[in-house]
């Protein structure tokens, strides 16, 4: 049988991030991006520091945010794209979800 714990705890990722990014209204855009960006890593940092994530990892150990020119089109209305990754304690990989706000 398949390990599906990645599956089950990336499908939290998303809706998680989802639901604290919450929608960003307006056009796709650099603005957007870093607004986007920061709040997602907002919440990723809290979880950091609160000890649900990889122990005693700095930042670049515990997750990733990407939400720029790389994953999202400048204009586009049908919503900004996150990729995250985060690297759960004693995991020893990332887990990486993509959301849509």
């Amino acid at each position: 049988m398949a390990d599906m714990r990645g599956y089950t705890l990336g499908r939290f990722l998303k809706g998680l991030v989802s639901k604290h990014v919450g929608t960003i209204k307006g056009e796709s855009g650099p603005r957007r991006w870093k607004e986007t960006r920061d709040r997602t890593a907002s919440l990723l940092e809290t979880m950091r520091v609160s000890g649900l994530l990889a122990e005693g990892a700095a930042v670049e150990g515990a997750y990733f945010v990407i939400c720029d020119q790389t994953n999202n089109r400048a204009g586009s209305e049908e919503g900004i794209n996150i990729d995250v990754g985060i690297a759960p304690q004693d995991s020893g990989e990332f887990v990486i979800a993509r959301a849509v706000v």
